[in-house]
């Protein structure tokens, strides 16, 4: 018993004359440095368009059932690329003469596939409304069409085409009035929708104007295309600033 108390006794005291020597030496002490380098991410997007001017005439279609199939329709497909280093949400918004839109005489043929929505309205059964009516874009009066992707869109990726093509409606006709002297000179001209004169549209050169913007935004982060497009956007582009 003995033997074992002295041995416990031994101990206690070695250990203490550790705490005591430790407390006379100098401190230890190390330094480690690291460079944490961060990319910056970018969101950066082109939007890219097939189109021929020269053969966008507006002639009625034969169908509004099947538009695409008539040579009357006019081509306009817009896609978006991520040309940036990051995966994106996308959207795409066509502002359209407000006169012809609101008369039913022009029509936006949007594409139901590859993530495409129609933010008000169905593309599905082409039943579309502006998301915002009677806006000046570029001094004319235009309803403004919202199409939405809700794939995330990754980068070097570009989309289906958020539209087809512009067409116009199977009852639309065109009143021309020439001048009594010069009948090369065009004095009126008014677009028909059933037999009732509706409107005049830019009757000296018979032009009209379809403008498209594109938004985009970083898709991580975001539980979904909405809620990411319109925390970063809450305007159509045409919007005025505050």
């Amino acid at each position: 018993m003995k033997k074992k108390g002295i041995i416990a006794l031994c101990l206690i005291a070695a250990i203490g004359a550790v705490l005591t020597v430790g407390g006379t030496l100098a401190w230890f002490s190390d330094t480690d440095e690291a460079t944490n380098t961060f990319t910056v991410g970018s969101v950066e997007i082109r939007q890219n368009e097939v189109f021929d001017p020269t053969t966008a005439q507006l002639i009625p279609v034969g169908s509004n059932t099947t538009p695409e199939d008539d040579d009357n329709f006019i081509q306009k497909e817009v896609t978006v690329k991520n040309t940036g280093r990051n995966p994106a949400y996308v959207q795409t918004f066509v502002a359209v003469p407000a006169d012809l839109d609101n008369h039913g005489i022009l029509h936006i043929h949007g594409n139901a596939t590859g993530g495409w929505i129609a933010v008000d309205g169905d593309l599905s059964t082409a039943e579309i409304d502006p998301c915002a009516t009677a806006v000046t874009v570029n001094g004319n009066l235009c309803n403004i069409y919202k199409f939405r992707n809700e794939n995330p869109l990754a980068v070097n990726a570009e989309t289906a085409p958020a539209m087809l093509g512009v067409y116009v409606d199977q009852a639309a006709d065109i009143n021309v009035y020439r001048n009594a002297v010069d009948e090369n000179v065009i004095d009126h001209a008014y677009f028909v929708m059933n037999g009732a004169e509706v409107t005049s549209y830019d009757v000296a050169s018979m032009t009209l104007n379809v403008y498209v913007a594109t938004q985009g935004v970083q898709s991580e982060g975001f539980a979904d295309a909405a809620t990411a497009l319109d925390s970063a956007f809450p305007n159509h582009p045409w919007a005025t600033a505050p």
